[in-house]
């Protein structure tokens, strides 16, 4: 029975460095393994249309934006029909996601085929870009109080639940690093 794994990605600068490196480094480790067929989804493709294309055990599945390239849940909701024509009917799914704004895509994923596995790889955690451990604490222990938090501290706290219920949605979760593994278990907690 062949395994059938499901990555997503999206054409974006993480997709060119970190995220487009792991996701390669992934392909490189399954080439030419007979019991296991990859697909990878490029969401916010820049194609005009929809296209699969195949390389050995390998499809991808680009899947543009909206004519008016706005990147809305809607988008996400619309795409679901693409996913489902291209998802094999199969025992052995997993799904890997590294995105936390695909949690809608994770949801469905999660009604539509729940036997299968998803995991969720923390490559960055958005706040780092804004603040440091100490605040992200103090913004966390805040609990998101309107009045005692900024419009930056405020948007930090924002993508602290978005990222907390991704994770929450997955069946496993994936660190590539000790440091981001240590804030995981200390800020969020299953």
């Amino acid at each position: 029975m062949k395994h059938h794994i499901y990555i997503f990605d999206e054409h974006s600068r993480a997709s060119i460095y970190g995220i487009g490196s792991y996701i390669r480094q992934l392909q490189s480790v399954f080439a030419g393994n007979r019991e296991v067929e990859l697909c990878v989804f490029v969401l916010c493709a820049l194609d005009e249309e929809y296209k699969v294309e195949k390389s050995g055990n390998c499809r991808y599945v680009y899947i543009p934006l909206n004519k008016r390239k706005i990147i809305s849940s809607e988008y996400y909701r619309h795409i679901c029909f693409i996913l489902k024509k291209n998802i094999i009917a199969s025992s052995d799914k997993y799904f890997i996601f590294s995105y936390s704004q695909h949690v809608d895509l994770m949801k469905w994923v999660k009604s539509n085929y729940p036997n299968s596995l998803i995991y969720f790889v923390v490559h960055y955690q958005e706040w780092r870009f804004k603040s440091d451990i100490k605040h992200y604490q103090t913004i966390i222990q805040k609990g998101g109080a309107g009045d005692l938090l900024s419009e930056k501290d405020k948007s930090i706290y924002v993508k602290y639940l978005e990222e907390k219920y991704a994770y929450s949605i997955a069946d496993n979760v994936i660190c590539l690093s000790k440091d981001t593994c240590d804030i995981l278990t200390s800020f969020y907690e299953r």
